[in-house]
């Protein structure tokens, strides 16, 4: 059971739980290829691209660690910047805090 500080949150969560696993699996290897394909070529991302990774290795219960984020970056081809400095750079904007150590929740809820 987790605990959603939104209703997009917990859509999504259902969404997770009700999709087929290898429809999940198919949808993932095309983002993947996809997200690739979209860093091919370009100097640095996007600050979208950036917060939708961050995003992206949230987990259901909206917490994000630095493992998951360091993932993600490592799947869709971000090498700069690190999940260190995402990470910090948000918690100084106030859009992340420090839930224990190397795990933060989201203070704010994109639309």
């Amino acid at each position: 059971m987790g605990r959603y500080h939104d209703s997009k949150q917990l859509s999504d969560a259902v969404s997770k739980a009700n999709m087929p696993k290898e429809l999940g699996e198919e949808i993932q290897s095309r983002l993947t290829r996809y997200m690739k394909e979209e860093f091919k070529g370009q100097s640095s991302p996007t600050e979208n691209q950036l917060i939708g990774a961050m995003r992206a290795a949230t987990d259901d219960q909206g917490i994000l660690t630095l493992k998951s984020l360091q993932s993600e970056l490592d799947r869709i081809g971000i090498k700069q910047p690190s999940a260190d400095y995402l990470v910090g750079q948000a918690e100084v904007e106030g859009e992340l805090l420090r839930t224990e150590n190397n795990s933060w929740s989201w203070l704010q809820q994109s639309s």
